[in-house]
């Protein structure tokens, strides 16, 4: 059903309301840099802390990202099941763990 709606598409015959391309283009930039930037200052915090190195700081990007796929993939199953109501509930609770 999806590929009957995208396939032989271009992105331009797709319209998008404004708010929302602007809001999507602003959490693009957001995320990528602060997933950029949060590697290198795990290095730099790594060298400063005695005993760290590289390797630790490293291994446990790896694991927050691991761990947040995870999380990610068990809420967005419990989501898809729940209200609006919820998933706005949700949604605020999300933004308040991440500030």
């Amino acid at each position: 059903m999806i590929k009957e709606i995208f396939l032989g598409k271009k992105p331009s015959d797709f319209h998008i309301n404004a708010v929302v391309r602007a809001f999507i283009i602003s959490e693009i930039f957001l995320w990528s840099s602060w997933n950029a930037i949060i590697p290198i200052f795990a290095i730099f915090a790594a060298t400063k802390i005695p005993g760290g190195n590289t390797e630790i700081a490293a291994s446990s990007f790896s694991a927050y990202l691991i761990v947040r796929v995870i999380f990610e993939l068990i809420s967005g199953k419990y989501l898809s099941k729940s209200n609006d109501a919820q998933k706005f509930a949700m949604s605020i609770l999300g933004i308040v763990l991440v500030a």
